[in-house]
C-alpha cells in the first residue's frame, strides 16, 4: 500500500537552542542517517519514524518536509497499525544535522560523516563526479556510514 502523504510545510520559524536540543534528543532515539543509492547517484538521507505524528509535526514546523504514514503489517504491532515517517535528503538533511550536531550523542559520528559526505560532494566539480576515483570515494563514504550504523545497532 502506498503511504499517505501530508503536505510539506516551509520553514516557519528558527528553533531556539533548547528546541534544537530537544529535536536532537528525539532524533538520537528515533532517527536514522544513511547514504542511499538512487540509480547511479548517492545521497544523504535522514529519517525519523514514530507512531505518534505530533513530534514529527513539531520538527516539520521548523524544517518543512513531508510526513508519510505507512500501514504496519499486523504481526508487527500491538495497538497502532500505522507508523509515521519524516524524511529529508541532501541540503535539507544538512540543515537539520547542522542544527542538531552539538547536541547529538548516539548519532553524532553518523552526523559528522553525513556532513563530510555533503561537503565533499559540494566541493567536487561536474567533471570530477564522472571519474572512477570520485565514485569509489562516494561508495567508501556509504560503506563507512553502514559500518557506523551496524556498530550503533550492535550496542557499541
Amino acid at each position: 500500500m502506498s503511504p499517505i502523504k501530508y503536505k510539506a510545510s516551509r520553514r516557519k520559524k528558527i528553533p531556539t537552542l533548547a528546541e534544537k536540543s530537544y529535536i536532537a534528543g528525539f532524533f538520537d532515539g528515533e532517527g536514522s542517517i544513511s547514504i542511499v543509492r538512487s540509480g547511479s547517484t548517492l545521497s544523504l538521507q535522514i529519517q525519523i519514524n514514530q507512531m505518534d505524528i505530533k513530534p514529527l509535526e513539531y520538527i516539520q514546523s521548523f524544517y518543512g518536509g513531508n510526513i508519510n504514514r505507512f500501514k504496519v503489517p499486523k504481526s508487527s504491532y500491538s495497538k497502532r497499525p500505522e507508523i509515521c515517517r519524516l524524511q529529508y535528503h541532501g541540503t535539507k538533511a544538512q540543515a537539520i544535522l547542522e542544527d542538531m550536531i552539538d547536541s547529538l550523542i548516539v548519532k553524532k559520528r553518523q552526523a559528522e560523516m553525513g556532513l563530510a559526505f555533503l561537503a565533499y560532494r559540494k566541493s567536487s566539480g561536474r567533471k570530477e563526479r564522472m571519474t572512477e576515483s570520485y565514485k569509489e570515494l562516494m561508495q567508501a563514504f556509504r560503506n563507512a556510514m553502514q559500518e557506523l550504523n551496524k556498530k550503533k545497532s550492535a550496542g557499541n
